[in-house]
Parts: C-alpha cells; structure tokens; sequence
C-alpha cells in the first residue's frame, strides 16, 4: 500500500497503523484485513453499535423499526444475508437517533461488507441464527429492555468475531469486551 510522498508521489504506509488490501482479482468489497484492523474495527462496531442498541430503546421510530424487520423477514426466506445484515445494523445506528453514529458507520461500509461477506461465506449454517439473534434484538428495543439489547448485539457482534477470528488469527481479548 502506498501514500503520497514529496519526492516520487508515493511511499509506502507505515506498517504499524495496520493494513487494508483491496484484492486485485475481486470487487473492491472483497477486502483484507490485518488482524489489527480487524481486530479495530471490531471493537469500533461493539462500542457504536452496543451504544446504538441502548439508545434505539428510546428513539426508534415505527418506520426505521419496520425496515429493520423488513430485513429479518428477507434474512429469513433466503436474501442476501450480506446486504440484510449491513442494513439492519445501519439501520440500528439511525435508530440511535444520533446521526453521526450513522454516518461513522456509512464510512466504513465496504469493510463492513467485507466481513459480513466473509463471516457467511465461511459459516453459511450461521444464517438462520444471525436472523433469530436479530429478531429479539428488536423485540428486545421494542421492549425498551436496554440490557438485552446491548447484551444480544454483542452476542450479534461476537458470533461474527469467532468466525472470522479463524481467517484473521486469534487475539486474546477480542472477544471479551
């Protein structure tokens, strides 16, 4: 990977901010990580996501909870678990009612893709589960039951961590936040 550079217009990145490798021979979706960045923005999606669960039990609005369901409905009955997936959770950080955890979000989309991509790829039986985990995640905000909510979005999050930590390597500690 290459940066500007004064002098030819490009060096190399620092090794030790991590690495994100477009892979030449497929769509730039399909992305590489360094376990650090991995590992990153894992603990990035946690800590948003596990805050916009909390405050989605308060501020969701009946059309964002529809769409939500909307995804599990089409997770369900066989749709592209990699676009229902990354719609449902960037529909929980507009449910926040905090823009700029959206647009944080929006931000890192095509690392997001690519590990939802991955994380179903590698373990396709973890769909129907994924949806089940997601389906009391918003019985849980419809509640307005903040625990579980925070609770199953981890769940959510660290189901995907344990698959993929097999493609990116084990971290201790990764999943335990």
């Amino acid at each position: 990977m290459f940066i500007p550079d004064e002098a030819d217009g490009r060096r190399e990145a620092d090794k030790k901010f991590g690495w994100i490798h477009p892979c030449c021979t497929y769509p730039l979706s399909d992305i590489e990580l360094d376990h650090s960045i991995f590992s990153d923005m894992m603990d990035f999606r946690r800590l948003v996501e596990m805050e916009c669960a909390r405050l989605a039990c308060d501020n969701i609005y009946d059309n964002t909870y529809a769409e939500m369901e909307g995804c599990i409905d089409a997770l369900e009955q066989g749709g592209d678990p990699e676009e229902q997936v990354y719609q449902f959770h960037y529909r929980l950080t507009q449910a926040s009612g905090n823009g700029i955890y959206s647009m944080f979000f929006r931000a890192f989309e095509p690392v997001i893709r690519a590990l939802i991509k991955q994380h179903y790829s590698v373990k396709a039986g973890d769909v129907q589960e994924s949806a089940r985990l997601h389906r009391r995640l918003l019985a849980a905000i419809k509640a307005k039951d903040e625990q579980q909510a925070v609770s199953l979005t981890r769940e959510i999050l660290s189901q995907g961590v344990a698959v993929l930590e097999e493609r990116y390597g084990s971290n201790d500690g990764i999943c335990k936040r």
